[in-house]
């Protein structure tokens, strides 16, 4: 059966993307939020909330500050974003997934510069995927995830851990607060 909302059809680019996201597929409550995070065409301000794929952010990390603790929000990265962090991305915030859109075999992607963890986990129940990690720009990236939350799964990436002579320490590494991680 099509409901009203997956005949709706957001169009950004080249790409649509049915409008099911706002309840069809998710069944999503009316407190749930569903971000959108592209680079191409997302800005990074307060006046947005990023909850329709023609106004989204233009960063992970914004997008995960502006979702709710433990209310199951979800950050969808458009297949074309391309982000490069100094400073992590820092899953913070209870229960959150950021899940990267593919196109083809696009995948957003996430490339660490500086003596960073690229992503960082520090909330409980939150998961990451359908993203990738380029090789590091610099020779003092510390590692692509770090992951020092409860019950965090890491899904459908895939990780370059050097480029010439630019190394990343670790891949992944788990501290003694991140029990029960899934790697998939």
């Amino acid at each position: 059966m099509t409901t009203a909302a997956m005949k709706r059809i957001g169009q950004l680019g080249q790409y649509r993307f049915l409008d099911a996201f706002n309840g069809a597929i998710f069944q999503k409550t009316a407190a749930q939020k569903v971000i959108y995070v592209d680079s191409n065409t997302g800005t990074d301000v307060a006046t947005r909330s990023g909850e329709d794929i023609r106004s989204p952010f233009a960063t992970i990390d914004y997008a995960v500050n502006k979702c709710t603790a433990n209310n199951l929000d979800t950050v969808l990265v458009l297949p074309m974003h391309a982000e490069t962090v100094t400073a992590a991305i820092t899953l913070d915030t209870a229960g959150v997934s950021v899940v990267g859109l593919r196109h083809g075999n696009r995948k957003p992607v996430v490339t660490g510069n500086g003596a960073i963890d690229a992503l960082t986990v520090t909330a409980a129940n939150c998961e990451f995927g359908g993203i990738d990690f380029a090789g590091p720009s610099t020779d003092a990236q510390t590692a692509q995830v770090n992951i020092a939350g409860a019950k965090f799964r890491l899904f459908d990436v895939s990780m370059i851990g050097s480029v010439g002579t630019q190394n990343c320490v670790d891949l992944i590494t788990i501290t003694a607060d991140g029990d029960d991680a899934l790697i998939e």
